[in-house]
């Protein structure tokens, strides 16, 4: 599963699961 992230300074992060 592909999970996006985003994070509170701005920046998207993305990782598999």
């Amino acid at each position: 599963m592909l999970v996006y992230e985003f994070m509170p300074n701005g920046t998207l992060r993305n990782f598999l699961s």
